[in-house]
């Protein structure tokens, strides 16, 4: 059971991991643009999106309230999100895009794969796919 402590504790451990060495680079704003398509009914929307985008000072987006990959993508171009919280399902249909909508997307720099294992084939074909990406933190590995 989630009770007050924990959920900010969550965040206070989780953001500072976020957000290392981001506020360094002099070409970036400070605070983050964060693109949260995950429910807020669900530990990983709630918890990790709206409290650690208040322990980064950051902007939170929600793109929609049924997520879908076009939308987020939209939301991605359209307010410039620098991270993006989601599952492995809902990273695997980003990078599936075409080519032409995922070179529009360079303002991503870091996110959170979160919510159910995470092989880590997908975190390197994430990473090659969007080349901006700096860092993706991820919450938990299945062995392969």
């Amino acid at each position: 059971m989630l009770n007050h402590s924990n959920i900010v504790n969550n965040a206070h451990f989780l953001a500072p991991r976020m957000y290392e060495g981001y506020e360094h680079h002099a070409s970036r704003a400070s605070d983050p643009i964060i693109c949260v398509p995950n429910p807020l009914y669900h530990c990983f929307g709630c918890v990790v999106g709206s409290t650690m985008t208040v322990f980064l000072n950051g902007t939170m987006v929600l793109p929609n309230p049924i997520p879908t990959t076009h939308i987020t993508a939209d939301c991605i171009e359209q307010y410039s999100c620098n991270y993006l919280y989601g599952t492995p399902t809902m990273w695997t249909d980003l990078i599936a895009l075409d080519s032409g909508r995922l070179n529009r997307l360079t303002s991503l720099r870091r996110g959170v794969m979160s919510g159910a294992p995470c092989p880590p084939s997908l975190v390197r074909k994430v990473i090659s796919t969007l080349p901006s990406m700096e860092n993706i933190l991820v919450s938990c590995f299945s062995i392969v």
